[in-house]
Order: C-alpha cells, then sequence, then structure tokens
C-alpha cells in the first residue's frame, strides 16, 4: 500500500466530521465529486475510535446518498472523553497488510476475512470497549433485552418439528441443507459468557440470530447480501463487529481502482442501514415464540418489511462466474 496515500487517510480518521458534513459528503461522491476514501476515514472513526457516534454517521451518510432522512428511533450520543487516534498505530499496520492482500486476492475465502476482521477488533484502544458497551445501550431494546441475561440456546429438534412454511421449519432446512451451526459459531468456545455486559448479551445475540434475520428481513445467503446483513445488524444495535467489517470493506474499495465500486458498495450497506433502522428491534424478537407462525404473518406482525435489494442478490457470484 503507497504510504502517502496510507498516511492521508489515517489522517482523515482524526477529523470529527458533523451531521451535516457527512451528509454533504455523501452527496458529493453520489454527483461523483467528493472522494471516497474521506467516507470511509468516517466510517473508520466511528468504527475504531468513537462508536458512539455510529448512529450520527451513518444516519447522515444514508440521508447523503438517498436524499430523505432515515427517520429511526433517535439514539443519544453519550458524553465520553476525546479518542485519541495516535492509539490506532497497530491497528493500522494490520489493516493496510489486510488490503494488500484481499487487493491482490490472496484472501483464502469468507473465513479468513471474518478472522482478520475480528483480529482487527482485537488491536482496538483499551478504551474502545467500554464506549462501545455504553453506546450499545442507547439502540431501541437493547437495555431491556440485555437486562435478561443471556438468551437460552436453540434447540435443533424444536426446530425440526416445526410445520412446513414456518420461520422455525426454514430456520432447520437453511442450516441442514447449507451445514450451518445452529449459532453461527460456539458461544462457549468464544467464551462470551465471560465478556461484560452489555457485550456478552450482544455478541450472544447477534451470532445465534443472524441467519434468522436472513430469512426474516429477507437477506439472501449471497455475498452481497452479508454486506448489506452487515448494515441493518449495526442499524439495530451498533453491533462492534459488524462496524468493523463494514469500515474495511469500505476502506478497500475506496481504495479500488474502479470508480463505480465504492457507489455500488454504499448503494447496498446504507441501504442495509435504513432498512435496519426503519425496522422494529429484532435484538428482543422472542424467537422461540413464534417458530411456528409463518414469515408473512410474523412480519405483518411486527411492522417489518422484506429488504429491498437494490441489485439482485446473486450479482457478485454472477460477476465472478464470467470473469
Amino acid at each position: 500500500m503507497d504510504a502517502v496515500i496510507t498516511t492521508a487517510f489515517e489522517q482523515a480518521v482524526t477529523l470529527d466530521l458533523g451531521f451535516d458534513e457527512v451528509r454533504a459528503l455523501a452527496q458529493s461522491i453520489k454527483a461523483g465529486t467528493g472522494e471516497p476514501r474521506d467516507l470511509a476515514a468516517a466510517f473508520a472513526r466511528a468504527a475504531f475510535l468513537t462508536p458512539e457516534t455510529l448512529a450520527r454517521t451513518y444516519d447522515a451518510a444514508a440521508e447523503g446518498w438517498f436524499g430523505e432522512a432515515v427517520n429511526g428511533p433517535a439514539i443519544a450520543i453519550p458524553e465520553l472523553d476525546a479518542a485519541d487516534p495516535a492509539k490506532l498505530a497497530d491497528l493500522w499496520t494490520a489493516l493496510w497488510s489486510f488490503a494488500d492482500d484481499s487487493a491482490a486476492g490472496a484472501m483464502s475465502g469468507a473465513l479468513e476475512v471474518t478472522t482478520r476482521t475480528a483480529g482487527l477488533s482485537a488491536l482496538l484502544p483499551p478504551e474502545h470497549g467500554p464506549r462501545l458497551g455504553q453506546s450499545y445501550l442507547t439502540y431501541p431494546m437493547v437495555r431491556e433485552s440485555a437486562a435478561k441475561g443471556l438468551p437460552p440456546r436453540f434447540d435443533l429438534e424444536t426446530l425440526k418439528a416445526c410445520p412446513a412454511n414456518s420461520l422455525g421449519r426454514a430456520f432447520y432446512d437453511q442450516i441442514i441443507d447449507n451445514s450451518f451451526d445452529l449459532e453461527v459459531l460456539d458461544r462457549d468456545v468464544l467464551g462470551l459468557a465471560n465478556l461484560p455486559a452489555p457485550h456478552d448479551f450482544i455478541n450472544t445475540r447477534m451470532l445465534q440470530s443472524h441467519d434468522l434475520i436472513h430469512l426474516l428481513a429477507g437477506y439472501e445467503v449471497t455475498s452481497l447480501h452479508e454486506v448489506g446483513i452487515s448494515g441493518f445488524q449495526l442499524a439495530q444495535c451498533g453491533h462492534g463487529y459488524s462496524a468493523v467489517f463494514l469500515a474495511v470493506v469500505s476502506i478497500n474499495t475506496s481504495l479500488a481502482p474502479n470508480p463505480g465500486a465504492f457507489s455500488f458498495l454504499m448503494d447496498i450497506i446504507l441501504a442495509g442501514w435504513t432498512h435496519g433502522r426503519r425496522a422494529p428491534s429484532l435484538v428482543s424478537l422472542p424467537w422461540e415464540e413464534v417458530w411456528h407462525l409463518s414469515m408473512d404473518d410474523i412480519r405483518q406482525s411486527i411492522g417489518l418489511k422484506a429488504f429491498d435489494s437494490p441489485y439482485p442478490a446473486d450479482i457478485i457470484e454472477q460477476l465472478r462466474a464470467a470473469a
């Protein structure tokens, strides 16, 4: 990675852009006059340094991009100490290596992307965890849901017994047909119960409900929709991993030689974000109580619309096959 580019980007991350500035930046990029790296830097700052500003940053970007306010529930910004960008030195080293490997096509697949993204999270400043924990509690229904403790495990046999066309049966079939794990990753292996509150709840809940959100919120299991659902999850609770993942994807794409790649990415990220902000809280949805219902019935009862994808869900797979 060119040192001039990386230095300029790291400097851009030190800038604390307000709502109007991010909105104007998104507008200018959509119009073809703005610099994509500046918006990627705003996402990176929120993800790596000031998670309490994630909602403000993405709401502003979405409003600038789509030309209308998100109009999601109000999310307060806690009063916290100023962030210190100098503490990101180790993260930048790992991130630029990640970016170089991605650009060179040296990534082995989705698992490596996930592992390296999680590795970046481990290099965030020590104060990031407490800041993120405080920001979680400002999202709808997170405080109330986390106060109930860790969610119970799902049971595969219960899902198998659900009627045809129900959410529970669709979830069961998705797991079996794709050889998925019931909660994506084992909560005990990850030691999620040992995390401080509300990190323990959020990380457990997001893992166990990820594939359910795919089904109920209308995100297909494709590369494009994994990006979209990350925007949705971030909007629902300020999910830390999703914030880092979307920052990394945005950074990599802003550095790509194809000038249309960043706009393509923003279309899906900000559509997912807007969908998640306008949707009811799935963090608090008692999944076990609705296993037997159809997805249409559940959506109608809670006021959830399925994701309106701006592109065919499998467009990335189509492009790869045609290359």
